[in-house]
């Protein structure tokens, strides 16, 4: 009996631990029916957002505050996550409206992403490849919609990628 706690308590202090310090961070917000990716930029911090400055009409689908200085260099994108393959990364999460749950099923990644709260979740993605993303929590009549597409890169390639995704 022993011998098992042990174990499992070794095992749950792995799944608990934080990202290394030098995790790869990128946010994904849930919104009825997509997900909305955002990096911090060169400069490496985000920006600030705010609910009230949702305007799907001017692609600003989580709200962010382009006033802040901070947000100017932020990149979004809709339904594509790109991750760097071998390299931890910390996902941000949160939702606009309903309780979503984001669910990476090739990777074993599940948190559920709540209105007012950022959660967090870290992961390897130690294979390249194009890989879904789905959302794991009933959030209306258009769930079945709600996925996305993660491609994980060789880090070399990841800005490059971004890049192209967003058109520049």
């Amino acid at each position: 009996m022993f011998v098992f706690l042990f174990k499992a308590l070794g095992l749950w202090a792995q799944v608990t631990a934080a990202a290394p310090p030098d995790a790869f961070v990128v946010e994904v917000t849930g919104q009825q029916f997509a997900w909305n990716v955002r990096y911090p930029g060169p400069d490496g911090v985000f920006g600030k957002t705010d609910v009230k400055l949702v305007d799907p009409s001017a692609l600003n689908f989580i709200g962010l505050d382009r006033t802040d200085p901070a947000a100017q260099d932020d990149i979004t994108l809709q339904n594509q996550l790109f991750l760097p393959e071998g390299r931890p990364v910390r996902v941000r999460i949160r939702s606009l409206d309903v309780i979503h749950s984001f669910f990476l099923p090739d990777f074993r990644v599940k948190q559920d992403a709540m209105p007012g709260m950022t959660t967090e979740t870290w992961f390897v993605p130690r294979h390249a490849g194009v890989f879904e993303i789905a959302c794991a929590e009933h959030c209306g009549l258009g769930h079945y919609r709600m996925r996305g597409q993660l491609t994980v890169v060789p880090p070399s390639e990841l800005e490059a990628k971004i890049k192209e995704a967003t058109g520049e």
